[in-house]
């Protein structure tokens, strides 16, 4: 028999959604109703400046658009030049740091704090730094024609050196914050695993490869997956430093998103742009998660 539903049953049910009923409306209303209402201009061309009645359905124009677009092929190139750039350069040497200081350092913490104060510093603020060091007659140009090094390059405004410098910055940036996260997974591993390897004859590399790269693998999964999508969002490096220049050299989607939007005024093709992106970062994440049981110790 059907257990009949009282009413003080459906008041303390009421009383509860009103406690989250706040939240689920700004959740709706910031969040699903934007995320909804660029997915439809996204088919469509309007200036945010023009009354919402005259958009114009135009169908699947904005995402053709972009295959012929030099400045979308630009940031794609640029996008993923970056990604594999920042993320395995920022992660090897974050594991190498972390496996340095916790087999050989004393003091642990203050390194570690020392280490995690890139992450700390905000990027407005690092970008900033980066521009006086990288500027022309910044620290490091003068430093390098102190020593008498001729045709030292304008880092920042060169087309073969800006992208370089967004990508040492990223490093920099991130390698407290993956220094950190794999701290923690060498702290799980046990100990006995890397007595019995020295019993057997092991070195220290052959300690790293076949016991430290197993048991931390989810970590490094985490670490992964995080790490390419923060590198596909790069944002506000390439507006303080580069401008997505010189030409088209620093150009990310991110920015791309931005420039088409608030600059170019077509609200429809920047939300193509972000749908595409969207995209990107969804097909990377899921490759990423069918491929973890392959490669992540369970």
């Amino acid at each position: 028999m059907h257990k009949a539903i009282k009413w003080s049953d459906i008041k303390r049910q009421l009383i509860a959604y009103t406690f989250i009923l706040p939240n689920l409306m700004g959740v709706i209303l910031f969040t699903l109703a934007p995320v909804a209402f660029s997915l439809v201009i996204s088919f469509s061309s309007w200036d945010y400046v023009s009354p919402l009645s005259q958009i114009s359905f135009t169908g699947l124009d904005n995402y053709m658009r972009m295959w012929t677009d030099n400045w979308f092929l630009a940031s794609v190139r640029n996008n993923l030049i970056y990604a594999l750039a920042t993320v395995p350069s920022a992660m090897a040497l974050a594991l190498a740091f972390a496996c340095i200081v916790e087999r050989f350092c004393k003091g642990k913490s203050v390194i570690r704090l020392l280490l995690y104060s890139t992450n700390i510093i905000s990027t407005v603020v690092a970008a900033y730094v980066w521009q006086m060091m990288l500027s022309q007659k910044g620290l490091i140009p003068s430093l390098l024609s102190g020593m008498g090094i001729k045709g030292v390059p304008f880092f920042l405004g060169d087309t073969k050196w800006a992208l370089w410098v967004l990508i040492a910055m990223a490093v920099w940036t991130n390698l407290g914050y993956i220094f950190v996260l794999y701290m923690a997974g060498l702290q799980n591993v046990p100990e006995e695993l890397y007595d019995a390897c020295t019993v057997d004859g092991c070195g220290e590399f052959q300690r790293f490869i076949h016991i430290t790269v197993p048991m931390i693998a989810p970590t490094t999964f985490f670490i992964l997956v995080t790490q390419i999508i923060f590198s596909f969002r790069v944002f506000t490096p390439v507006q303080l430093l580069t401008h997505g220049g010189p030409g088209s050299s620093t150009y990310m989607l991110a920015y791309y998103v931005y420039v088409s939007a608030f600059q170019y005024y077509e609200m429809g093709y920047s939300a193509s742009i972000t749908w595409v992106l969207f995209a990107f970062i969804f097909i990377f994440t899921m490759l990423q998660w069918k491929m973890q049981d392959k490669w992540v110790a369970s």
